[in-house]
């Protein structure tokens, strides 16, 4: 079979494009090298009697067009996240918006040659009201995986695409199968071993990795800071983090006195510190 269009990743960003080019009519194929569907979105296997969740925290950005079509798509209800998203800046917390305001300023400072590529558009100095999924990622990914079935989009798991040759069709090639396509999309993340037109080889784009370990921590609700999301600068093991409670609440999972936090964590230290003192640093960066 030749596919119109192969999508490589399952990310919302990809999900929505295959669901534009179903809509043309065109015969779409999205691969997943993992087991699960979303990306970075998508849902892992929880303990302790709680859902599959999210693999980590997120935040979305203030683009009105894009969340009213995402709300009306979807038919999905977004919710002013409360309290509204900080970063914590040298153990001072301030509103998420001025993170950007602080690295411009930082990247001003700085010699040429070292400044940092941060707008002074999205610095804002009076804070956006970011808004969410009333209920959390897994609300949104859930919706998106339904529309999908519902344009007849065919996806595949565990498919780790490692060689395209482009010619008359592109072939997708994996340990077990070749796919053919006429045109064909990758991510910023896909890590391919070669491309290669008529046998002469290209150079490969370079992926953009994201490494963190996503930590997901169910922790006793004792007098832990009230928050929804924070982003960390300068800290040496947390990226960021979220806290999922009432999105769990929201499926119908009673909590019991317990907090799920999830946290994105630098695996260096986390190698170096062990499991057991990242909870002890991540519970105390929350209280």
């Amino acid at each position: 079979m030749v596919y119109d269009c192969i999508l490589i990743g399952s990310g919302p960003v990809n999900l929505i494009e295959a669901m534009f080019l179903s809509k043309q009519g065109k015969k779409v194929l999205v691969l997943e090298q993992s087991e699960y569907i979303g990306g970075a979105w998508g849902k892992v296997p929880l303990k302790k009697g709680l859902p599959d969740f999210q693999l980590g925290c997120h935040i979305w950005d203030i683009e009105p067009k894009a969340l009213n079509f995402l709300s009306e798509f979807l038919d999905m209800d977004l919710a002013k996240m409360k309290p509204q998203p900080e970063f914590v800046f040298r153990g001072i917390k301030l509103p998420y918006d001025w993170k950007n305001l602080l690295f411009y300023i930082r990247g001003m400072l700085r010699p040429k040659g070292e400044m940092e590529s941060v707008s002074f558009n999205k610095a804002r100095i009076i804070p956006a009201k970011y808004i969410y999924p009333a209920g959390g990622s897994l609300q949104f990914i859930d919706r998106l995986l339904d529309r999908t079935k519902d344009f007849g989009i065919e996806i595949r798991t565990g498919v780790k695409i490692n060689k395209l040759e482009i010619g008359e069709f592109t072939k997708a090639i994996s340990k077990r199968d070749v796919f053919h396509t006429k045109e064909i999309v990758i991510t910023s993340v896909a890590q391919l071993k070669s491309i290669s037109k008529n046998g002469e080889e290209f150079i490969l784009p370079e992926p953009r990795l994201v490494n963190y370990i996503h930590c997901h921590l169910l922790i006793n609700d004792l007098t832990a800071a009230k928050f929804s999301y924070a982003r960390l600068p300068g800290n040496s093991l947390i990226h960021r983090v979220s806290d999922e409670t009432d999105h769990v609440k929201t499926h119908g999972v009673g909590m019991k006195g317990k907090k799920l936090i999830l946290a994105a964590v630098y695996p260096e230290l986390y190698h170096k510190i062990g499991k057991e003192k990242t909870r002890e640093h991540d519970y105390a960066e929350l209280t």
